[in-house]
């Protein structure tokens, strides 16, 4: 009998909207079931249940002769329907697959294991062996965080959104105005996810682009000549922390300044109808000679993939000068997971053995963190203490700093769930241990950063043996101006607003860029409001029992917990607090500015010693200035027709 195969009650179903997902010991159960063996080159990283269906999700650990295959597999489970056909099919089960072709390996694991296993099991038993995993509670909650969906709030049966991207769940553009987990989602978690790929990896401050398509659609592409605007506040971005900073001293993550770093082909209607011949390669020719960047990045767009043009064999055969690499991004879906692929595992493997080099043992990587005014101190910081910053890597790619990664004995990655299948293609089969530490964000952040790389090159005795002598010396000239700020902080409060599931987002820095949110802004002095959503009250109170549970010691002091259970009571909630400042990683969020509030976001937090004091800074600024509480009678609901004019608005017309 398989071992998932655990007596269960045959009426046991999941609550409509109820998710289910599994932890290690789901992902060992499905793995077996599907026929994996130890030495295959996949791994099951994703076990949920909803519904009518269990979603199961292989990743790929290899890659073919050929390049990169595709990242990932998802299969899923139903109770079988005699109109219904799929993969494989049992008594009681059918077992679907959907994306790209199987290999013949895996679907000879399916057919010899998965097949003969549908003949015993139900439905029934695979929910059980899911609400049987100990850690199905928890991760139940991470991955409602990252689809930023709260499982009970969700009407409907069958597979996620994020499950299947062609699935269409109208239901939930429905329920925005009811279900917490969209209203309080101030974190912007699934939008910031959607945008974690082209928007927050920088691929414009090292390659020359060529966009291959019309040039319309260049407008809104990736290959802008100049920064574009948002409607999230990515944490990669310095249009905050390069307020008032010259040219030179601004983050790195910068668009292309000047429009000779991007070309497009600029097909045409007589391209799309007779073909498209040798142009893609003219403007290949004339980006190499003429681009001023040390790599080349052909992008394709939308309307050459509509038709059918074989870009990727015409990249293929332009020749590739060592001196400037030409990379491609094809227009799919996984487009720049295919280019991470490429960069961070591809062709990192071949750039290890060309620049074999024996490790420096003082020497880190920096994996994740910007490259900009904060890492610069910070990196300075660091050679204080003798620790050398070997290289930087993500959200900048380029091939010279990968080369380099073999040269550090520690990556030291900077905490983000956005960018976690990154991290795996750098950390697969490497010799250097890996660190992930919270940012280096206030003093005491800073200073826990440092304890941890120190602790790891040199071990903890010796790491509290420098921290001693030397951290109260590299922050003397900033302990009387933090002083002064924490006081001031003290008069002034920051609020925070998440739904019940995603409360681990305040304490979890993985979802704000590494960035501590609740430890940093406490450190710093401010008071601070924490509001907390769900749809029934024992819910939301349950909730913030365990955020309060978290809490710093003596923190209850400064910290009010707000429970809410609509969307009236949340904007109500809001309004009544004391807190100047309401944290949205969404530009002009209505709800911060309706409730009388300033908005802040991670962009206001700088890393180091110097960049505890600016964000300080920042922030006292923020809560000084009265522009929504002035004015927030002046930005009511959206009027409906033939409802009269607030009172506001009113007295201006009468004027």
């Amino acid at each position: 009998m398989t071992s998932l195969s655990i007596a269960s009650d045959e009426t046991e179903r999941t609550r409509p909207g109820e998710e289910i997902l599994g932890g290690r010991l789901s992902r060992a159960r499905f793995a077996r079931l599907l026929g994996l063996a130890a030495g295959d080159p996949y791994r099951v990283t994703e076990v949920s249940g909803r519904g009518r269906v269990v979603h199961v999700r292989l990743t790929q650990l290899s890659e073919t002769e050929s390049g990169p295959a595709p990242a990932t597999y998802d299969f899923f489970f139903e109770a079988r329907r005699p109109d219904r056909r799929g993969l494989l099919s049992g008594a009681h089960l059918t077992l679907w697959h959907h994306g790209a072709v199987l290999p013949a390996g895996l679907k000879a694991g399916l057919a010899r294991r998965t097949g003969p296993a549908l003949a015993r099991l139900r439905f029934e038993d695979l929910l059980a062996a899911l609400r049987a995993d100990p850690e199905h509670t928890s991760a139940l909650e991470e991955r409602a965080a990252s689809a930023g969906v709260d499982e009970r709030e969700t009407v409907g049966s069958g597979p996620a959104l994020h499950e299947l991207e062609s699935c269409s769940v109208p239901s939930t553009g429905c329920h925005a105005l009811t279900a917490p987990a969209i209203y309080a989602d101030f974190f912007a978690a699934q939008e910031v996810r959607r945008a974690s790929g082209c928007d927050t990896v920088d691929i414009y401050s090292d390659n020359t682009l060529i966009a291959h398509g019309d040039f319309e659609c260049s407008y809104c592409a990736v290959t802008v000549p100049a920064p574009r605007y948002h409607f999230l506040r990515l944490g990669v971005q310095e249009s905050v922390r390069d307020v008032g900073r010259p040219r030179h001293a601004r983050g790195r993550f910068q668009e292309s300044a000047s429009v000779t770093d991007t070309f497009s082909t600029d097909i045409n209607e007589t391209d799309v109808i007779l073909g498209e011949f040798g142009g893609v390669a003219r403007v290949l020719d004339h980006a190499a000679a003429h681009g001023e960047k040390d790599q080349l990045m052909c992008v394709g767009l939308c309307l050459p993939d509509v038709i059918g043009a074989d870009l990727e064999s015409v990249v293929a055969r332009h020749p590739e000068s060592p001196s400037k690499p030409l990379l491609f991004v094809p227009p799919a879906p996984r487009s720049w997971n295919w280019l991470a692929h490429d960069l961070l595992k591809t062709r990192r493997k071949r750039l290890d053995s060309e620049y074999a080099a024996a490790p420096n043992p003082r020497a880190i990587n920096l994996i994740g963190f910007p490259d900009n005014q904060g890492t610069a101190r910070l990196t300075a910081l660091l050679a204080e203490f003798g620790v050398e910053v070997n290289t930087h890597v993500l959200p900048g790619l380029q091939l010279k700093a990968i080369a380099r990664l073999p040269r550090a004995a520690l990556d030291v990655y900077c905490p983000n769930v956005y960018w976690e299948r990154e991290y795996g293609f750098l950390g697969d089969e490497s010799p250097r241990p890996g660190l992930m530490p919270d940012g280096p964000f206030g003093l005491q952040g800073t200073k826990r950063f440092l304890r941890a790389v120190l602790a790891a090159l040199e071990g903890e005795r010796r790491a509290e043996a420098a921290l001693e002598a030397r951290f109260e010396s590299a922050a003397r000239a900033l302990t009387a101006p933090w002083g002064a700020r924490c006081r001031q902080a003290a008069e002034h409060r920051l609020g925070f607003a998440v739904p019940a599931h995603g409360v681990h987002w305040l304490l979890d820095s993985a979802h704000s860029w590494g960035l501590p949110l609740l430890e940093t802004t406490y450190e710093m002095g401010f008071g601070l409001d924490l509001f907390v959503g769900a749809a029934d009250a024992a819910a939301a109170t349950a909730a913030a029992d365990r955020l309060a549970g978290q809490l710093p010691d003596g923190a209850r002091a400064r910290v009010a917990l707000h429970t809410f259970h609509s969307l009236p009571e949340m904007m109500a909630a809001l309004r009544e607090s004391e807190c100047e400042a309401l944290f949205s990683n969404f530009v002009f969020d209505w709800r911060v500015s309706r409730a009388g509030k300033m908005p802040f976001s991670t962009l206001e937090f700088e890393m180091g010693l110097e960049g505890a004091l600016a964000t300080v800074e920042r922030l006292l600024t923020i809560c000084r200035t009265p522009l929504y509480r002035r004015f927030r009678e002046f930005l009511p609901e959206t009027p409906r027709p033939g409802d009269s004019p607030p009172r506001a608005a009113r007295a201006l017309e009468e004027r």
